[in-house]
């Protein structure tokens, strides 16, 4: 059994509540689209990976200069992983699969990668998006608003289950229009 606290702590130290509360919104929504796909899944694999997926993203496990982050990820996570209590190999190997893949499409034969993937791409639409992107640039709108037009595009790709195409809709619709409306207000000077 994982011990949910611990693993609290270390996503807080790291990123603060930012990085905790996407990792828990993920495991929710994994866990939802994981009922309404009939998905079986194992519980500490799926909690496992949505807690560390973005693990890469921060010091000290963030490498210098440009990287794949779920590839870095997917290298970490073993070790953290046993750290964790977690010493089977075959969760091991699919707790790789899940982090590396968990923003690639169609990538992946496991439940948990398939719920990963489709639970990060829900969390990062609708209103929530917003947030996320403007607190990383919150000095610049130019680029935030950029940011928020890639992240629409490229998340929306991601969505594989049906039931995150679902639960996504309207997220992306309020995205949309926050976008238009955004443009509208600043007459295009942000």
């Amino acid at each position: 059994m994982l011990n949910l606290e611990k693993m609290q702590k270390h996503l807080l130290d790291l990123g603060g509540t930012y990085m905790l509360n996407h990792a828990r919104r993920c495991l929710v929504i994994a866990k939802i689209l994981a009922e309404k796909e009939n998905l079986k899944y194992d519980e500490d694999i799926l909690t496992f990976s949505c807690y560390f997926h973005d693990i890469s993203a921060y010091k000290p496990y963030r490498p210098d200069g440009a990287f794949d982050h779920a590839e870095e990820s997917a290298k970490i996570v073993p070790a953290l992983a046993a750290e964790y209590g977690i010493t089977d190999t075959g969760k091991i190997e699919t707790i790789v699969e899940a982090v590396r893949y968990h923003d690639k499409r169609g990538m992946g034969l496991a439940n948990e990668t398939r719920l990963v993937r489709n639970a990060d791409a829900v969390d990062y639409l609708g209103y929530i998006a917003v947030a996320r992107d403007f607190s990383k640039q919150h000095s610049d709108m130019t680029k935030a608003v950029a940011a928020l037009k890639k992240h629409l595009n490229d998340f929306s790709a991601l969505l594989e289950l049906d039931s995150a195409k679902v639960m996504a809709e309207p997220r992306i619709k309020k995205l949309e229009l926050f976008l238009r409306e955004f443009e509208q207000e600043t007459f295009g000077l942000y």
